[in-house]
């Protein structure tokens, strides 16, 4: 089989043939050229046997190459099916160049796709703003039904959003009795739930930080694989690929802010695309090749997808691949692969032509499609015209290509780390989400609620019904305002570390309390950490000078606590404050003082508690021994990095509105 020049593949490509036919080892000899070209490239899957094969391919380049671990860090796996390890994607984490109104487009987009058939326009207005709402305040989809039914949490989400139609959508809302509510909410609710009832679809989503970054994927030239086996996903997966196609779509389109010469091409291969055809999908193929993007569309017969799409694939695809098709499929496709001209010669009778007529011109070629052999297709180039016939390559399996038997192979592979780090334990994830902890902590810093601009100046006031207040049931109320940002000690930025440094604690069994007073009653600790005997006093430094807070940690060693740690998220400011203390401190009192990041003292208290647990346990009055299973040290500095990460994102945040 010839390979494709890489000029041609700038065009979508589309291919279409019965079950069985040879469309997939069409697509893996496209995918091996891909990788050995070190194309950028990506592949959805709603079977998993192709993702398999590229696995295959990648292992052998591993174990023969050099660059096999530069290739394994290009890498990323999305895999809700495996039972060890996820990848985390946030749908609504943001894009550059890219508003939250524009994201939850698109997104709704992929909903309604799923959901077309109790699709409504109440349900979809209800959706967009939510989605709005959640996006801006960097939240997740798993939140979405706490804040369509919880009035408190949602009164948390709206002090972070700007958006002014949202704004006044959910003022609407919130004048509604609890029944009109549950009769707005109810069918986004069941469609919502029933997607997040399967657990592994809910702990990838569970997370604001992604572990990937589509951009960062397109524009380095990565390899994105998604395995989104239905044998096993069901229905979630349809919409799970909906929505990475929605996302990949806003990816490409976002790479505006690049020079056209300067978008690396990327090749995006989708096999049963139908399954996650939103309708900005006909956008996509009018619009994606200016921005980099190529498609690779396969599917099995004309009539999964509509005639509007039939017709713009058929007309943007430059490159298209015909494998054995059904009659009806074939008698519409002649039409489009054949050119007929009435002067096909049938026979010769005393040196006179007979010819084939138009009509069975059409249908010696109809059947033609009809009886294409395995593996064999016709590929015709809409651009630079030809129709050529082709036979699949036959590429080895792995095994036999690396030397080794079938159950070698296999335990070679799954050692591999392809993708790993993109990768999160499943066991870790309640502990890798603590980045949730430092983002809903940010929401606890004081501040005063976001004025929203009105969309219009000439729209009258929005007035509570009378009749809605009388008869509105007694609801949760939202949480009492507290005085503004810089009232008392330390501002918003200060606030924000304690309450993170409390949480963050009390996950590894702290006892923790904020602004206790010292036995002397001469002053506060920021935070005092207590557990099994031991006492930590934790001082958070964000603005202030070296004789400050020298005072402070001597007021810490003077109240006897065991520890005392001095908190700045500024690692410039924290070594200037480490010289300034320690040189007046006795060496007795400077063992007891430790100067940490943030990410540096979640790693001191997850080490304190190992040191501590015990090793034997009384289970129904036995003592037992207790074997403690150490976290994985490349797993625990991943969780580490990624809560730092959203620490730095939300203090930026925080010095921003200030």
């Amino acid at each position: 089989m010839a390979k494709i020049a890489q000029r041609d593949r700038a065009t979508h490509m589309y291919v279409v043939g019965a079950s069985g036919s040879g469309k997939t080892k069409f697509l893996e000899f496209l995918i091996a050229q891909d990788i050995e070209e070190g194309n950028g490239f990506g592949v959805i899957d709603p079977h998993g046997d192709l993702i398999e094969d590229i696995k295959g391919i990648l292992a052998c380049r591993y174990h023969d190459e050099k660059d096999g671990r530069e290739l394994a860090e290009r890498t990323v796996l999305i895999d809700p099916t495996d039972p060890e390890y996820t990848a985390i994607f946030n749908p609504l984490e943001e894009l550059p160049n890219t508003s939250a109104a524009e994201q939850a487009n698109e997104l709704v987009g992929a909903f309604r796709r799923i959901w077309s058939d109790s699709w409504g326009v109440r349900m979809e207005d209800l959706l967009r703003n939510a989605l709005i709402a959640l996006g801006e305040a960097r939240c997740t989809l798993p939140d979405l039904p706490a804040f369509l039914t919880r009035q408190s949490y949602r009164a948390e989400v709206m002090q972070r959003v700007r958006h002014p139609v949202a704004w006044e959508y959910f003022q609407g809302y919130d004048a509604l009795t609890e029944r009109a509510q549950s009769e707005r909410n109810q069918p986004v609710m069941n469609k919502v739930n029933a997607f997040l009832s399967d657990d592994r679809i809910r702990a990838m989503l569970s997370a604001p930080k992604s572990t990937f970054n589509i951009r960062e994927i397109m524009d380095q030239g990565m390899i994105l694989l998604v395995n989104l086996d239905k044998g096993k996903l069901k229905g979630a997966g349809d919409l799970l690929g909906s929505l990475l196609m929605a996302k990949l779509q806003m990816a490409a389109f976002s790479r505006s802010d690049v020079l056209p010469n300067r978008r690396r091409p990327f090749y995006l291969y989708v096999d049963e695309f139908q399954n996650y055809a939103s309708d900005s999908f006909e956008v996509a193929l009018s619009e994606a090749r200016k921005y980099g993007l190529s498609l690779t569309m396969a599917h099995q017969t004309l009539g999964q997808i509509s005639n509007e799409l039939r017709s713009l694939i058929l007309g943007n695809a430059g490159i298209q691949v015909y494998f054995r098709l059904n009659r009806q499929d074939a008698q519409l496709l002649a039409k489009e692969i054949f050119e007929y001209s009435g002067f096909e010669v049938k026979y010769f009778h005393s040196h006179s032509p007979t010819f084939w007529s138009l009509g069975e011109e059409w249908e010696r070629k109809t059947a033609e499609l009809q009886r294409l052999p395995l593996r064999v297709c016709l590929a015709k180039h809409k651009i630079e015209g030809g129709l050529v016939l082709l036979h699949t390559a036959d590429m080895n399996p792995p095994w036999q290509v690396l030397g080794m038997d079938i159950g070698d192979y296999l335990e070679f592979v799954s050692e591999l780390p392809f993708g790993r780090g993109h990768l999160v334990p499943r066991r870790d994830l309640p502990l890798f989400t603590r980045g949730r902890v430092a983002e809903r902590a940010a929401a606890e810093v004081v501040r005063e609620p976001p004025t929203p601009t009105p969309p219009s100046t000439t729209s009258p006031e929005r007035k509570p019904r009378p009749d809605k207040e009388a008869t509105a049931p007694a609801r949760e109320r939202a949480p009492v305002a507290v005085p503004p940002a810089g009232e008392g000690k330390g501002g918003r930025q200060h606030k924000y570390l304690q309450n993170l440094i409390k949480k963050l604690a009390e996950e590894n069994g702290w006892r923790a309390i904020i602004e206790k007073p010292t036995p002397d009653a001469q002053g506060q600790v920021d935070i005092s950490l207590e557990q099994d005997g031991s006492s930590i006093a934790c001082e958070v430094s964000v603005t202030t000078g070296g004789q400050q807070e020298l005072g402070n940690v001597r007021k810490c060693l003077a109240a006897g606590y065991d520890q005392v740690i001095l908190c700045s998220p500024d690692k410039g400011s924290l070594q200037k404050l480490e010289k300034v203390i320690t040189k007046e401190l006795e060496p007795s009192e400077r063992e007891r003082v430790l100067f940490l990041d943030p990410e540096g003292l979640l790693a001191q208290l997850s080490q304190r508690r190992e040191e501590d647990a015990p090793t034997e346990q009384r289970i129904k009055g036995y003592k037992v021994k207790v074997r403690r299973q150490l976290v994985d040290e490349a797993d625990e500095q991943a969780r580490r990095e990624a809560i730092a990460q959203v620490i730095v994102q939300s203090m930026k945040r925080l010095r921003d509105e200030d």
